[in-house]
């Protein structure tokens, strides 16, 4: 998962402080992008 972004609490949290290059990263992701990691993070 090089260069990914895991959609996690640490994530949440420093995207809702406004942490600029975890806003841009996880703006960028497609909805597809959202739904496949979400399932990844579940399965492990």
């Amino acid at each position: 998962m090089s260069g990914e972004v895991a959609l996690d609490t640490s994530v949440a949290i420093r995207f809702l402080n406004g942490d600029v290059a975890i806003t841009e990263r996880v703006l960028t992701l497609t909805e597809s992008d959202r739904f496949i990691n979400q399932l990844l993070r579940f399965e492990n």
